[in-house]
């Protein structure tokens, strides 16, 4: 009920998709899986509201940081404004450059196997 308050007084809702940057990828972790509870807690911490209360929300990469690892912000609206979402992260997208460049190889595994 209080997700739905504010959300009558606002179109969006923008937070850092996580309180931290990305983490490194640790070595072997692609094979073998990563799993720190607490920390994953602790990086979900603007995730959760979306997700418990059903939000449509949206993470557009923004930019990286000095180690080229993503940053992200996140959009979060009200149900059944999905395009108020899309429209924002355009222009989000829009205003951050047309290009991200990718982590380095060794931080990042594409699972996708795109360039």
């Amino acid at each position: 009920a209080q997700w739905r308050k504010v959300l009558d007084d606002v179109d969006v809702l923008l937070t850092p998709t996580t309180p931290m940057t990305a983490l490194a990828r640790p070595p072997q972790s692609d094979l073998v899986g990563l799993s720190d509870t607490g920390l994953f807690v602790q990086m979900m911490r603007f995730i959760w509201p979306a997700n418990l209360v059903g939000l449509p929300g949206l993470a557009v990469p923004i930019n990286v940081d000095s180690d080229g690892l993503p940053l992200s912000i996140q959009i979060m609206c009200g149900h059944w404004h999905e395009a108020d979402c899309l429209s924002v992260g355009s222009v989000i997208e829009s205003l951050s450059g047309s290009s991200k460049p990718m982590p380095p190889g060794d931080l990042f595994v594409n699972l996708l196997g795109e360039e």
